[in-house]
């Protein structure tokens, strides 16, 4: 994390004044755009397959990896805030005992980017906050047509949630927007946007896909919309 430190001398010419804090809000503003750019601190491995491609996970594999696997993969990582991982109890299918291990990311900081679910220590699901400009478009020409679009409306919140789902490859991209609009269009028939930005990428066993039950609905792949809205 960059630290500045930021000393102001007090002058009797305003105008001076105002173009001292200007000039070192600037150099500021440079330095910490610099900071949360810094390609080490994100997490990029879903378009760049680094390491190995989705939903693979920096070696990390639905189905064979182990809790002492996350662990030591999560040490590994430069992005990844080390020594702040938690533990919680979770539910998998009718396993009442699956664990999940939470972490952070540097370029998040004080808040949760990613978990990982184990049932009997095996890998199951993981969940990772994106920390860049993923759109939907990018992640179809990474992996080919989704198999379905699932989109559910909170109606207390007014947001709108939109996922798109690979059955067979185990992932799930979810994309949230402010409003009806999205679900709306794809409730009408027209598609979704092919602009949307993602906001979370999980992977997951196959077993864990199942039915969409009552706060969703689930359909077909319906493709984009031509105005891109």
């Amino acid at each position: 994390m960059c630290k500045i430190k930021l000393m102001l001398f007090h002058k009797t010419n305003s105008r001076i004044c105002a173009g001292i804090i200007g000039f070192l809000a600037g150099i500021l503003l440079l330095t910490l755009n610099s900071c949360s750019t810094d390609p080490t601190l994100i997490d990029r491995s879903f378009l760049t397959g680094e390491t190995c491609e989705a939903p693979c996970w920096y070696g990390l594999e639905i189905d064979k990896s182990t809790k002492a696997d996350i662990l030591a993969k999560l040490d590994q990582l430069p992005f990844v805030e080390h020594n702040t991982y938690k533990e919680y109890d979770a539910g998998w299918m009718n396993d009442q005992n699956a664990k999940e291990i939470q972490f952070r990311c540097l370029n998040r900081p004080n808040e949760v980017c990613g978990g990982a679910l184990t049932s009997n220590d095996i890998l199951k699901r993981l969940w990772l906050r994106v920390g860049y400009d993923l759109s939907f478009v990018q992640a179809v020409d990474k992996l080919g047509s989704p198999d379905f679009l699932e989109y559910e409306q909170f109606s207390m919140s007014g947001k709108c949630r939109i996922d798109l789902l690979w059955v067979e490859s185990g992932i799930d991209i979810s994309a949230y927007e402010n409003g009806s609009q999205g679900c709306q269009s794809v409730a009408d028939g027209n598609g979704v946007s092919p602009n949307k930005l993602v906001a979370t990428i999980f992977y997951f066993a196959k077993e864990g896909f199942g039915e969409p039950g009552s706060c969703c609905k689930r359909i077909p792949w319906p493709g984009f919309t031509e105005q891109g809205q």
